[in-house]
């Protein structure tokens, strides 16, 4: 209410005065709601980028890759040597070999796999193939178990390798 051509609400009844306070609480937080809008979609299409999420709804007909350990890691090389499009799902964001992976060109989800929502977020529906390659045994089970679930009626025709360990 300060500047050039307002309005001076000292001589006014009150109501206006209250009104007018009303109006000026009521931009103040339609304001902050904006920019913050702005600011939240601005910064999570930062992240969604760079953690391969924007890469991995425009795939189909791709190898998902679960677990970046040694063996993922080299199963990714061969599948890019190959020429194919690839997903890494690793539970671990400090993972050593998530750069690497990055510097092929495969965008990685830092996710639990385990997880319906993560594999779908790996567009499984879509996919051609899964690789479970992760240290752990009941971890590759709990995790072939959701890709069986979540391929639904394609699961006879989507092959899924899963490592598993004979002690």
């Amino acid at each position: 209410t300060i500047g050039y051509g307002d309005f001076p609400l000292d001589g006014q009844p009150a109501y206006l005065r209250v009104a007018a306070m009303v109006v000026m609480i009521v931009t103040i937080v339609l304001l902050a709601m904006f920019y913050a809008l702005v600011t939240e979609f601005l910064v999570s299409r930062r992240i969604a980028a760079t953690f391969g999420l924007v890469r991995v709804t425009d795939m189909a007909n791709h190898v998902i890759v679960v677990g970046l350990g040694s063996l993922g890691i080299a199963v990714v090389e061969r599948l890019v040597q190959m020429r194919q499009q690839v997903v890494v799902v690793e539970r671990d964001q400090g993972n050593r070999h998530i750069g690497r992976a990055r510097a092929l060109g495969v965008p990685v989800l830092a996710q639990d796999a385990t997880q319906m929502a993560t594999l779908l977020a790996a567009n499984l529906p879509v996919a051609k193939g899964v690789a479970v390659m992760t240290s752990d045994e009941y971890v590759n089970f709990e995790t072939g178990l959701a890709v069986r679930d979540g391929l639904g009626e394609r699961a006879a025709q989507v092959p899924v390798v899963m490592r598993v360990f004979n002690r």
